[in-house]
Parts: C-alpha cells; structure tokens; sequence
C-alpha cells in the first residue's frame, strides 16, 4: 500500500475533456466550480498553481505550512499531498492542469526537462512572491492567466497554453531538484493516521484507537498531527465528517438527522453546529441557498 492510498484521491477533470486545465475561484469557504475534495488532505495528478488576490490563505503540505498572503502565490506539485485552507476574508485563485500540456507533442525533447521537476520527489511545493526576480515574474503570468480567464477571447486556448509554457520556462530554470531524501517517519505514520480516519469515521474514534493503530504514544499522535496538519485529530475528524456530510447534502436527498448520523455525529445539532461554524450556513439552509433542494 502505497502513501496516496490513504489520502482522498481528488478527481478534476472528466476523462473525455480535450483541454485540462481548470481555474477554481476560492472566496472564503466556498470553492467555484464546488470541489468538496478540496477540504481535507488530499492529491491529484495535476499540477496546481495558487494566486491570493485579497487576504490570506494557508496550505498545509505533510511537510510544511505555508502562509499565502495577497499578491503572492504557491505552486504545488503533482500528487503533493495538501489542503488549502482560507485565513479571514480572502479571494484566492487555483490554477489545474496536466503537465503534458507543457510538452508541445508526446516525445518531445522538453518532455524530459519538464518531468525533472514534476517527478522530483523532493518539490513538493515553492511559494512565490515578488521578493525574488523570478517569482515576480511567475505571478505575473499567473495574473495573466487570471486576466484571460475573465476575457475568453477567442484565442482563449492559445493564449493559455502560451502563458503556461512561459510560466513554466520560467520557473523551470530555478527549481533544480537537490538530492532525494527518504520517506520521514512523520509520512508514515500520518499515513497510517489518516487511512484509520478514512475507514472509521463514522465510529466513535479515540485517541488512544488512533495511537495504537500507528503504534505510537498519544502524545506522538498529537505530535504528529500538530507538525504536519497544524491542527488536532479530533479537528481533522470533524473536518472530514463534514467533508462526507457536504457530499451526502449534495448528492442526496437524505434528511439531516440520517446525515449526520451516517457521517458519526451522534446528535443532529452538534453536526448543524460544526456544519454552519464551516460554511456560515445551517445543513437546511445550504440545501436551499447554495443546492437549490429543499428539506424532505
């Protein structure tokens, strides 16, 4: 079993597109196109780029929390392990493509270059601001790509292959992968973590169960989950029953007390509590406002 296995696998593009690349709008909470994968840890096959407008954003990788603020950017490798998180008030952009796009036709001589840094095992991910040269000139490209997004002009597509390639010479040139690094403890044992959560979500899980099934101390497990996530287990639990309960409002028509229910919260008003403390809205009210469904 491989580290990806126990990570929600997100999906973005349907296999019969002939043009991969996606611009997510991230105001606050709420992600436009909805991608309910984005809210908890999770890995794609596309490579990402992030552009924060206003306020502040904060991505959270296995290896390091890096805090966004407006004007500046991150890129975020393919299948990087990571969840973005808003800060306050903000408007954030995600830039998703496959890398092939970059190659200009299947066995092309920058096919290689191009893989030296998506396949690096040691680029997770590079935040970018405008106090290096280069960086500066990442963002501008990724304005760019904001720029035509809003235009879609009839050269749409053109215009945002040629910006991706610029962009990617760009930064290309100054992300030289160093020497490959073994797979830390910490991977692992967040690994084992996260697939315990995965699988039992919806049973009463203790710290002491989380622990054990890693084979560490609580306070390893604790450890553990403040390094890498920032956060708690207990957080990261009620993040992902609210991820699977934003699914079941979405994708059924289910009552709430059943959701929450099915999702491990043992009483209907603690989930509408953590649900409207997430979204600003009560489980009922997003059905209507943001679903267009009303109670059954």
């Amino acid at each position: 079993m491989t580290i990806y296995e126990h990570y929600n696998h997100s999906s973005n593009f349907p296999s019969e597109t002939d043009f991969p690349y996606l611009v997510l709008t991230g105001d606050n909470n709420d992600i436009s196109p909805q991608n309910m994968g984005f809210r908890v840890m999770h890995w794609h096959d596309e490579l990402q780029f992030v552009y924060v407008e206003q306020g502040e954003v904060e991505v959270q990788t296995l290896e390091q929390t890096f805090r966004i603020g407006a004007g500046e950017g991150l890129f975020i490798n393919k299948r990087a392990i990571h969840v973005v998180n808003y800060v306050g008030e903000c408007r954030y952009y995600n830039f998703l493509f496959f890398d092939h796009l970059l190659y200009f036709y299947d066995n092309s001589p920058v096919q290689t270059w191009v893989r030296h840094v998506v396949e690096s095992p040691v680029i997770t991910a590079c935040h970018l601001s405008s106090h290096s040269l280069w960086q500066h000139n990442v963002l501008i490209f990724l304005k760019k790509l904001l720029q035509l997004e809003r235009q879609q002009s009839a050269h749409y597509h053109y215009e945002v292959l040629l910006t991706l390639c610029s962009l990617w010479l760009e930064m290309g040139k100054h992300l030289l992968p160093n020497e490959s690094v073994p797979k830390s403890k910490l991977n692992e044992r967040m690994g084992k973590f996260l697939h315990y959560i995965e699988q039992h979500y919806q049973e009463d899980i203790s710290l002491e169960k989380l622990a054990a099934y890693a084979n560490v101390s609580k306070s390893e497990c604790l450890r553990c989950f403040k390094t890498s996530l920032n956060t708690t287990p207990y957080r990261y639990l009620i993040e992902w029953r609210l991820a699977k309960a934003t699914e079941l409002l979405h994708d059924t028509d289910k009552p709430i007390g059943w959701i929450a229910s099915e999702v491990g919260f043992n009483q209907p008003s603690h989930f509408t509590q953590y649900f409207k403390a997430k979204t600003g809205l009560s489980p009922r009210d997003y059905r209507q406002a943001v679903l267009g469904k009303s109670e059954t």
